[in-house]
């Protein structure tokens, strides 16, 4: 029987068109086959583009960049996943609810990803929660649809 390979995403394995998943392991008989398959010019599939919803996904779990115009110590790169949006909707129902966060202070600390912590306003805040909120209402119908237009992953605010 013949055979045809696709590339897979992420790893070095590939698939054979009955479904079969071929490691590369030099030892493994279907993946010297696969070398053979190679070896007389046949080309796999290639892995297919990510599509729009995947890219979606992808920009949800990567984060966005933070550039403040006016406190540049604010600027870091931000987490959009489920719980740093939990924090954000916890302050900003305090602020709303008590005009100041939950520790009680008017200057709250927000972690970027990479752990540094960043003191923020009131004022400072509620420009960052809007415009998380705004990135992410961009995002979520594109990962329902696979269809729209990916917003740039950097967010400005003053």
């Amino acid at each position: 029987m013949s055979f045809t390979y696709s590339l897979l995403p992420n790893t070095t394995a590939v698939m054979r068109s009955d479904g079969a998943v071929i490691p590369s392991d030099p030892r493994n008989a279907d993946w010297q086959d696969y070398q053979a398959w190679l070896g007389v010019g046949n080309v796999p599939t290639p892995v297919p583009p990510p599509t729009l919803a995947q890219q979606a996904v992808a920009m949800l779990a990567a984060g966005f960049q933070l550039t403040s115009t006016s406190t540049p110590a604010l600027n870091g790169t931000y987490g959009c996943d489920p719980t740093s949006q939990s924090i954000v909707q916890s302050e900003i129902i305090a602020l709303l609810l008590n005009a100041k966060f939950t520790n009680g202070n008017a200057a709250f600390a927000h972690f970027d990803k990479s752990g540094g912590q960043h003191s923020f306003s009131a004022t400072q805040f509620k420009a960052f929660a809007t415009a998380i909120a705004q990135f992410i209402g961009t995002l979520l119908p594109i990962v329902a649809t696979n269809s729209g237009t990916l917003p740039t992953p950097s967010i400005t605010i003053a």
